[in-house]
């Protein structure tokens, strides 16, 4: 009787702990936003800095054409 009520008790534990969320590394000097302005009469089909993608396609003489999230080094 007891092992019936143990064992789902137990994996139900498993599973709990499984969907845990692993804490977040310290340190780094923070992050932002990439963002870009095209100063030229032809479109910019795509641009990345330091391996970090933007969002595709910025039109002739427009703004804009951000990309979440880079990370940037504490130094």
């Amino acid at each position: 009787m007891k092992s019936a009520l143990i064992s789902p008790l137990l994996a139900g534990l498993l599973l709990l702990t499984g969907c845990a969320q692993p804490a977040a590394q310290a340190g780094g000097g923070g992050g932002g936003t990439i963002k870009a302005i095209n100063h030229t009469k032809w479109a910019i089909n795509h641009f990345s800095v330091n391996g970090q993608s933007g969002i595709d396609i910025i039109g002739p003489f427009q703004g804009g054409g951000g990309g979440c999230c880079f990370s940037v080094p504490a130094r």
